[in-house]
């Protein structure tokens, strides 16, 4: 009976020890350096995947329609550019802020969480996500402070173009990720 007892008690231990160590390894595997890895885009059902690809399509060309914009009111040129947000009164940056300001949030906001969806490392989604935002404030802030100085006019160029190549380069890398 004690022998029985022994053996029972051993092989309660020995599945203990089993089931911990499955919980182990299966913690790792999900939480690789307490880090959630995503399976990346291209296992999404093919319907998401055309979806966010359209989606990011359409956000392109919504992008293109602001820089053309832009283009045409300023034709890229600094003098013009400073010229014009000088000119601006407090109510009318105050509208252009908050006609820009929603903009920027739905499509990198829409951007960059299929991007955190995607395959690619940690520390580059932590770059754009860091990034993005710092360069949208720094754009929006440029924009009041023209009237302190006219350098703020190159910081404002500086975070569109910023901007406009971080969209360019998540846009390629999603698509990548997606097919």
């Amino acid at each position: 009976m004690e022998e029985e007892e022994v053996r029972e008690r051993d092989f309660t231990c020995e599945v203990e020890r089993a089931a911990k160590k499955r919980r182990h390894s299966l913690r790792s595997e999900v939480f690789p350096k307490g880090l959630y890895r995503f399976p990346g885009l291209r296992g999404a059902p093919l319907s998401f995947r055309l979806l966010a690809s359209v989606l990011l399509c359409l956000l392109g060309v919504s992008y293109l329609v602001l820089l053309a914009s832009i283009g045409s009111d300023t034709e890229m040129k600094m003098a013009n550019i400073v010229e014009a947000y000088r000119t601006f009164t407090t109510t009318e940056l105050l509208e252009h802020t908050f006609k820009y300001l929603p903009w920027f949030i739905g499509t990198f906001g829409a951007t960059l969480t299929l991007f955190c969806l995607s395959s690619y490392p940690e520390k580059l989604k932590l770059f754009f996500v860091c990034a993005v935002p710092i360069a949208i404030l720094s754009d929006m802030g440029s924009m009041w402070l023209i009237r302190a100085h006219a350098l703020f006019g190159w910081q404002l160029l500086a975070s569109g173009f910023f901007l406009a190549l971080c969209f360019v380069t998540l846009f390629a890398l999603i698509q990548r990720d997606l097919w």
